[in-house]
């Protein structure tokens, strides 16, 4: 089963972003009800689309700058990244369907750039 990778520091989300692929940056926080919301949602979107997909989850109370850095400002923002690119860019929730046609859109979008 796969889970959410949770970033442990701005090292890590820069090796991810290094990496050829498509990757799903979640910015959260503990406190964010819509997030908690979402999770589980992510959780079976990583597991169905393994290996295109890779998701990586940032809280932001405990990463403030890499929110900062990624001008993050509504809980919970997702960034679609293809070839360390951010190619999308959404908040709030989603539904398992709607993410996986922003997946689509962004391995689309990172084809062309």
């Amino acid at each position: 089963m796969t889970t959410l990778v949770a970033v442990a520091d701005s090292a890590a989300l820069a090796a991810a972003l290094a990496a050829s692929g498509v990757l799903l940056v979640d910015f959260h926080a503990a406190w964010c009800e819509p997030c908690h919301a979402l999770e589980p949602v992510l959780a079976e979107l990583a597991e169905e689309q393994q290996p295109v997909l890779r998701i990586m989850t940032v809280d932001v109370a405990e990463h403030p700058q890499l929110g900062d850095s990624y001008a993050v400002q509504t809980l919970p923002t997702l960034l679609f990244f293809v070839n360390g690119q951010v190619v999308s860019r959404l908040h709030g929730t989603r539904t398992k369907r709607q993410l996986v046609r922003e997946l689509h859109d962004a391995i689309a979008a990172g084809a062309t750039t």
